[in-house]
């Protein structure tokens, strides 16, 4: 090689390390973090960023980060701004990365529009845990990468989204994004992802709740027979970066931890977690805590509690539906043939499963059985179906609930008042309710019904006279779970628990008396369950105006005047009814101001009209009159509608 040659290939390097000091290397050429040792069970902290110990100000890339800012053009900010820094956690104690950018300054299209920052480590080809803590500062939601896991060569293999335009967390999985966790700005989020890699899962949390187990992004797996040919990809990356564009003038989030763990592909089975047994009417509910290294689960049964493992009969062979938050299957056989006995009531049985895992060690792709005895047996006995207590005076009754497992919280109430606990299992009171409601009887549920998946149905009961039945529904609920109420009317009324902090919408249908009535699951286990109210109609109140001594309808009260209510009911029911028709008028604060009120009788199917004095008071600025209908004045238990007259 000449001199002049030399010379050339010289300066053409200088000139690619200077290009390279100016526009930055490329994303996916990091240099990988050293990993902390190690633990006895396998598990080694890859990443453990909290950023308490850091400088207010201090630069992510000093904490070890590549820090990506966004650019007009390639090489050129042109007046755009982004970084990532050290900054006062807001809403909490300590410190946070602060990550932005300004895109929204500018209106032509950028080279790169946000600012992502990546922190690489040492490829990982076994189960990856990543962790962050994630607060959107808004006003507006805006679109942002809360947590992505890459491989070595840049390849997706985990991607999580704020996406505004769904108000949720969305999990990008291989057949499309689905939808996880609503979100709100100005709240903090612990977001973890677990991925085996191996057995070719996902699963995603949400403030500790399990949302989904999904596969990833990309193909993970491939055909060979080796170790190193079996691991098509591996996770070397975690990724966060901004909106690039939103409603907000700067796009930003807060993070307040990063930890990354790791551990290698397991070498023999794990024994599955959180097996519990609910007793139903000829039939057991199984479930347990979902793994992402079960490619699926064998369920086996016992007649007898010191069965060994080889009297276990096999009733489920490779479940894998991978329900959230937990796995379940009902088993009504002992075995899974269509000739297999019937379970029977009053007879215990002893459940086990266990967890079919790919392991790399044996050489193939075949998934292997944990042995049967690393499962603890739970005992359970099927029993008939029993409804829940109910007064005989109630209109609600022969209550069954097909969540057992959360059925202790269930009951049959009456006389629903501001400060009633709608929950068995929850102490959130109500704070808001309106008087159409007060007095009415109601079923107290369990909030953890909401997430109840093992049928369509939920619960079943009856009215005993003709009725309107709410069900309250959070509004946290997503629409697709609530198809079921399609032909019911939702009303402008709503219920509000612990001061607003829940807001429940009410959905109304109206059915005869000794009717059933059939309501479903919402399934979903971020959301409130629902809870129910019932009021009769066994006396219709069917129209309530003020008249002068003339009989004219009054179009409106004088303050001070002596007005008479006019008011007209029907005793729809087969008997002769006694009841108290009252019409009362109510300040802008809801708060009783006077009533006045008649006792009645009504043989069965007639109609009554009733006129009784009533007294104006002097100021009527934001007051309201409402008619309407108790038993009597000791149980005050409501009988009809309710009208009122602003």
């Amino acid at each position: 090689m000449n001199k002049k040659f030399r010379q050339r290939i010289l300066r053409l390097t200088l000139a690619l390390l200077l290009i390279s000091g100016v526009y930055g290397s490329n994303p996916f050429d990091t240099k990988a973090m050293a990993a902390e040792t190690p633990g006895s069970d396998g598990w080694q902290v890859l990443v453990n960023d909290n950023f308490e110990n850091d400088s207010l100000g201090t630069k992510a890339e000093d904490q070890g980060y590549d820090v990506y800012k966004p650019m007009l053009e390639e090489g050129n900010a042109g007046g755009l701004n982004g970084d990532a820094y050290v900054a006062k956690a807001p809403g909490k104690s300590g410190n946070s990365l602060y990550v932005y950018d300004d895109h929204n300054s500018v209106s032509k299209v950028a080279y790169r529009n946000t600012t992502r920052i990546v922190k690489t480590f040492e490829k990982q080809e076994g189960v990856v845990v990543a962790e962050v803590s994630f607060m959107q500062p808004g006003p507006q939601r805006e679109k942002a990468k809360v947590l992505n896991l890459l491989s070595s060569n840049g390849d997706y293999i985990a991607r999580i989204t704020a996406d505004p335009s769904q108000a949720k967390f969305v999990f990008d999985a291989k057949t499309g994004p689905d939808n996880m966790y609503p979100y709100e700005p100005n709240r903090w989020y612990n977001i973890k992802v677990v991925v085996d890699i191996v057995n070719d899962q996902v699963m995603v949390y949400v403030d500790g709740n399990l949302c989904f187990s999904k596969q990833p992004t990309v193909e993970v797996r491939s055909a060979g027979t080796t170790t190193s040919e079996k691991i098509k990809q591996n996770i070397a990356m975690i990724e966060l970066l901004t909106a690039g564009e939103s409603p907000n003038p700067i796009n930003s989030f807060y993070v307040s931890q990063i930890k990354v763990s790791a551990k290698p592909p397991a070498d023999t089975p794990e024994a599955p977690a959180g097996l519990t047994a609910y007793p139903r009417d000829k039939e057991i509910y199984v479930e347990w805590a979902p793994s992402p290294s079960a490619r699926s689960n064998n369920v086996y049964v016992a007649t007898k509690p010191d069965a060994a493992d080889s009297e276990y009969v096999k009733v489920m062979d490779k479940y894998n539906k991978k329900f959230v938050p937990s796995d379940y299957v009902s088993i009504t056989k002992l075995g899974t043939s269509s000739t297999s006995p019937l379970l029977e009531n009053g007879k215990t049985y002893y459940v086990k499963i266990t967890q079919n895992t790919r392991l790399l060690s044996k050489g193939t792709d075949t998934e292997v059985e944990s042995p049967l005895s690393l499962s603890q047996a739970v005992a359970v006995t099927p029993n008939p179906r029993q409804a829940l207590e109910s007064a005989t005076t109630s209109i609600i009754q022969n209550v069954y609930v097909n969540d057992t497992k959360n059925m202790s919280g269930w009951s049959v109430q009456n006389g629903l008042a501001l400060g009633s606990t709608p929950y068995g299992d929850s102490q959130s009171t109500i704070t808001k309710l309106s008087s159409n409601y007060t007095g009415i009887d109601w079923i107290r549920t369990s909030n953890a019904s909401g997430a109840y998946t093992a049928s369509d149905v939920l619960t079943t009961f009856a009215v005993t006279n003709d009725a309107d039945v709410f069900v309250a529904v959070s509004r946290e609920t997503m629409e697709a779970n609530l198809a079921w109420l399609s032909t019911w009317t939702k009303t402008a009324d709503t219920i509000e628990l612990d001061g607003g902090a829940k807001v429940f919408d009410l959905y109304k249908k109206s059915f005869a008396a000794n009717s059933q009535v059939t309501l479903s699951k919402i399934a979903q286990s971020d959301s409130n369950g629902y809870f129910i109210l019932v009021r009769g109609r066994s006396i219709q109140l069917n129209s309530f105006e003020f008249i002068d001594w003339n009989g004219n309808k009054l179009s409106a009260l004088t303050p001070g005047m002596n007005a008479t209510a006019k008011v007209e009911v029907t005793n729809n029911t087969a008997e002769e009814r006694s009841f108290v028709v009252i019409c009362a008028l109510y300040d802008a604060n809801q708060r009783l101001v006077t009533y006045t009120s008649a006792s009645v009788t009504a043989h069965a199917g007639q109609k009554r009209t009733l006129n009784t004095g009533f007294k104006v008071p002097q100021n009527l600025s934001g007051y309201h009159a409402k008619a309407f209908i108790w038993d009597s004045f000791i149980t005050m238990k409501p009988l009809s509608n309710s009208i009122t007259i602003q």
